[in-house]
């Protein structure tokens, strides 16, 4: 049976026999080596009401319980690896001592962020009035979409989505359709290691709607590209 990959649009997963599907090429034979469920415009409307939703949760998720959620993501990330792997030198074509290489960056990335989670620290500035206090106090921007690339499409991912996770940001994710699979993987670790509801959406399918639709929406605040 052809491999499939599936999206996450609100908390469940969407697989190709629901929706149009599109074929994965493995580069190296020529064949296709999987086919992916191309996200309908509902479908965006639903990853950007999730993250609209969740953005008050995670935002307000204490700052050593996101740490710990990126750890086990980690975690998961490293238990996984040589299946993330193989995935990685099937779409996208690297040698699997490569791609392993690229799956423990990714998880580096987590245990990064779990501890700049951590370190969201603002700043006090001298006043020249001793009566006020001026302060500098980071706070989550907002929810955030994710695209990334072809040729590293599972560390440009893990670098982008560790990154908006551990600032208290929610995150639409948008696969390359050479390589889905690979942040399909990711997307399934973060939701394995217990985010809340609708943190993480993942979409696929044709670069320009889908990324017409998710940039010009009010909900989303940040970019990742």
């Amino acid at each position: 049976m052809m491999r499939e990959v599936q999206i996450r649009v609100g908390d469940r997963w969407v697989g190709p026999k629901e929706r149009e599907a599109a074929p994965v090429r493995d580069p190296s034979s020529g064949r296709d080596c999987a086919r992916y469920a191309v996200a309908t415009a509902d479908d965006l409307d639903t990853a950007l009401d999730a993250v609209d939703r969740a953005f008050p949760v995670w935002s307000g998720t204490d700052v050593a319980t996101r740490a710990l959620r990126l750890r086990l993501v980690a975690r998961l990330i490293e238990d996984r690896s040589e299946e993330i792997a193989r995935l990685i030198a099937e779409e996208q074509g690297k040698p699997i001592t490569q791609a392993r290489g690229e799956v423990a960056g990714g998880a580096e990335m987590f245990d990064w962020f779990a501890e700049e989670a951590r370190r969201a620290y603002g700043r006090v500035i001298p006043s020249p009035d001793p009566a006020i206090d001026l302060k500098v106090v980071l706070e989550p921007v907002g929810p955030s979409v994710i695209f990334t690339p072809w040729n590293f499409p599972f560390a440009e991912a893990a670098t982008h989505l560790s990154a908006a996770l551990a600032a208290g940001c929610p995150a639409i994710v948008k696969a390359p359709q050479d390589a889905p699979g690979p942040g399909a993987a990711l997307i399934r670790a973060v939701v394995d290691a217990g985010l809340p509801k609708g943190v993480v959406q993942f979409v696929l399918g044709p670069s320009a709607p889908i990324s017409d639709r998710l940039i010009g929406s009010p909900v989303i605040r940040k970019i990742g590209f």
